[in-house]
C-alpha cells in the first residue's frame, strides 16, 4: 500500500475561504470570491507541497484512501477542525489523489503546542476497497 506524509501550514476554516464582495476598479461587486486569507494559504501551502514532494514528482495515489490529520494549534481557544479538512482535501486534490471522493476513512486529532506555529500533519494511505462490505453482517467483516 502506498502512503504519503506531509506537513502544511494551518488551513483557514471553510468560513474564511470566501468573501462575498470584491472591489474591482473602485466599485464593489457582489458574488462569491476566494478570500485573501485563503489565496495566501494556497500559495504558502503550495510552496510547502513543492518542497516536501520534490517539486511534485510523487506518484499520485489512485486507490481508496485513509486520511489522517493532526491539527496543531498554538492556543486552546475553540477551533473547528472539520471546517479545515475541506480546505485540505481541496488543496491535495490533483496533487496526491485525483478526487477527494477517494477518501473513505478520515480521522483527525486536535493538539495544542504553545510557541509553535499552527500547522497540520497529513497522512494519506491507500487502503483496500471496502465500500461494498456490509459492516453489520459479521460474515463479511474480514478486515
Amino acid at each position: 500500500m502506498n502512503s504519503f506524509y506531509l506537513t502544511l501550514p494551518m488551513p483557514p476554516s471553510i468560513n474564511a475561504m470566501h468573501d462575498y464582495t470584491k472591489r474591482v476598479k473602485g466599485k464593489h461587486q457582489m458574488g462569491v470570491f476566494r478570500s485573501s486569507e485563503y489565496t495566501d494559504w494556497i500559495q504558502y501551502a503550495g510552496i510547502e507541497w513543492r518542497r516536501q514532494s520534490n517539486f511534485g514528482s510523487l506518484a499520485m495515489l489512485h486507490g481508496r484512501l485513509r486520511a489522517q490529520y493532526v491539527f496543531i494549534f498554538d492556543s486552546d481557544r475553540d477551533q473547528d477542525v472539520n471546517n479545515r479538512e475541506k480546505c485540505l482535501s481541496d488543496f491535495l486534490q490533483n496533487k496526491l489523489f485525483e478526487n477527494d471522493c477517494q477518501i473513505d476513512e478520515s480521522f483527525h486529532w486536535r493538539r495544542i503546542m504553545r510557541h509553535t506555529p499552527p500547522k497540520v500533519h497529513c497522512w494519506l494511505t491507500e487502503i483496500p476497497d471496502q465500500r461494498f462490505i456490509d459492516m453489520f453482517n459479521p460474515d463479511e467483516m474480514r478486515i
